[in-house]
């Protein structure tokens, strides 16, 4: 899982125009993206995750941590991970100035997204990627309330 994670590292070699008429176009087909950058925050932690080490592991059933184990842990820890949130929040303004309609979520199956909390963490994580407030509230309920 996540071996094309690297081209992410890539973004400052891509040329914004055309990267934002792409983005335009896919904004044109009325598709929705639900980006979860949570993944790449606790993605850096996958180690301390597993040894129970990591912060608020203690809101998360043994059930969660048992299905994170089942299906992370033979996964080779890409060193690369940390560094990938960065660039992820960018490509998800880009995105949002676009126009592609976003929705906030998390991917509950990755480890140490906890069920809940993380969907504060990754509103938080829209808000240092540049996106307002305001747009980050219409993302976690009106937009995922209209798609459905």
């Amino acid at each position: 899982m996540g071996t094309d994670v690297p081209y992410f590292l890539r973004l400052n070699e891509v040329k914004r125009e055309e990267f934002r008429e792409v983005l335009k176009r896919i904004s044109a087909t009325g598709m929705h993206v639900c980006p979860t950058l949570i993944v790449f925050k606790h993605g850096a932690h996958l180690k301390e995750i597993f040894s129970g080490s990591y912060p608020m592991l203690e809101y998360t059933s043994s059930m969660m941590k048992g299905m994170w184990k089942a299906l992370w842990s033979k996964q080779p820890v890409n060193e690369i991970v940390p560094n990938l949130l960065s660039p992820m929040k960018e490509i998800v303004k880009e995105m949002h100035m676009s126009g592609i309609p976003l929705m906030v979520g998390t991917d509950l199956l990755f480890p140490g997204v906890i069920p809940g909390y993380s969907v504060h963490e990754e509103m938080a994580l829209w808000q240092e990627a540049g996106i307002f407030p305001a747009e980050i509230l219409r993302s976690a309920t009106i937009i995922p309330a209209k798609f459905m």
